[in-house]
């Protein structure tokens, strides 16, 4: 019995090396700074230099990216792993005025889940937050077990930042590129979607970190 045990809890041990060598030779990562700087510049100081942005993007380890439309952020490694059309090329993140808007929304839902792990959860300064975040989640989901509750409600955070901002961002660059004497026809329009977005139903899911979300 007791060699069953230890069998399987070796190759558990193994497996999970195997997928972290795997995770490694699949997605690019270096250090998070170097990937991150041009992007920051390019939203410092406009409406979208969020605190959970500028810090949950400089609390990561590193980024990864593979090539397809992958969008993670990996707590045990710390790491952020996203899809196609964000990077420039050389593994860093685009400037804002490359990205699409929903690009933008996915960065801006991963790194929530970044500062969530690494503000929320572990600053003390953010401790009524948390507290708060657990209470709220006792509330909206109390119909799932403890253990799913904060999870659930986290991503419906995510999920809704990153929908406002890429609508946000689309609203805007649409109203760029019309002329003056359109203006009102498309700032109705541009209305109108802020209207849907901003009041649509939000729903989080549950999920936790497993060996096959290091693939």
């Amino acid at each position: 019995m007791v060699l069953g045990g230890d069998f399987r809890a070796l190759a558990c041990s193994f497996a999970f090396v195997a997928v972290t060598f795997i995770q490694s030779l699949t997605s690019s990562t270096i250090a998070a700074s170097w990937q991150t700087n041009s992007f920051l510049k390019s939203i410092n100081g406009s409406l979208y230099d969020f605190p959970f942005l500028v810090e949950g993007l400089n609390s990561v380890r590193a980024i990864g990216f593979k090539k397809d439309t992958t969008a993670q952020y990996q707590s045990f490694f710390n790491r952020i792993v996203l899809g196609l059309g964000i990077d420039d090329g050389a593994h860093r993140l685009k400037g804002l005025e490359g990205l699409d808007p929903e690009d933008f929304g996915t960065i801006a839902h991963e790194s929530f889940h970044a500062f969530k792990a690494n503000f929320i959860d572990q600053d003390p300064r953010f401790g009524a937050m948390k507290i708060w975040m657990k209470r709220r989640a006792e509330i909206v989901y109390g119909d799932l077990s403890e253990s799913k509750r904060e999870t659930a409600l986290e991503e419906a955070y995510a999920v809704f930042i990153g929908d406002v901002i890429s609508t946000r961002l689309n609203v805007q660059r649409i109203l760029d590129r019309r002329p003056e004497m359109k203006c009102s026809i498309k700032q109705r329009m541009a209305e109108s979607f802020w209207n849907i977005e901003w009041s649509s139903s939000v729903n989080g899911y549950y999920y936790r970190d497993g060996l096959g979300e290091y693939w």
